[in-house]
């Protein structure tokens, strides 16, 4: 899976008339292009399994110091061209497992045109990983741990028998 090129936004969508429209259309590819290979800032973008529409326009307009308003994104009364480009990216984003898998019943919702969707997405697999690495690293700690106390345990021992060893010579010399 790829994400779409401007040429074959165009061939499948259209061109836009507006010049704005066009600009706004730029504007998101340079910002997908300079992000496309930081996956952990597509990570920090995500919120409920989508990338967050308002933390998206801030960024792409603090980098290109430019007006990208948010409203530009949303299906209801943004630019088509864009929210295609969205939806292709975090659909990208989902093949890479950077954003959760939309679940069935979601996906039937959407094709179905229900307003009123079920979760969009299945966060459980990210819940399985956060865990799996969680639990790598609670049994390399517990190892060094046990370790760690071993080696005390000896280091006591050893003191034990020099402190016995002192005891009886202690006694020898009638102290």
């Amino acid at each position: 899976m790829k994400v779409l090129t401007k040429e074959k936004l165009f061939e499948t969508a259209g061109c836009p008339k507006r010049v704005s429209a066009i600009e706004s259309i730029d504007k998101f590819i340079i910002w997908r292009t300079n992000h496309i290979d930081d996956l952990q800032y597509f990570k920090q973008l995500a919120r409920d399994g989508v990338l967050n529409r308002k933390e998206l326009s801030e960024g792409i307009q603090e980098e290109q110091n430019t007006s990208f308003p948010r409203s530009t994104l949303h299906e209801s009364n943004g630019n088509k061209w864009i929210v295609l480009l969205l939806q292709n990216l975090e659909d990208y984003l989902r093949y890479i497992d950077v954003l959760p898998q939309i679940t069935a019943q979601a996906e039937e919702a959407f094709k179905k045109g229900s307003k009123n969707t079920p979760k969009t997405h299945n966060s459980s697999k990210q819940k399985a990983s956060r865990d799996a690495k969680r639990i790598q690293t609670l049994e390399e700690e517990n190892i060094q741990l046990k370790a760690r106390l071993s080696k005390l345990e000896n280091e006591n021992t050893v003191k034990q028998n020099i402190y016995a060893d002192l005891a009886t010579m202690g006694a020898d010399f009638g102290i």
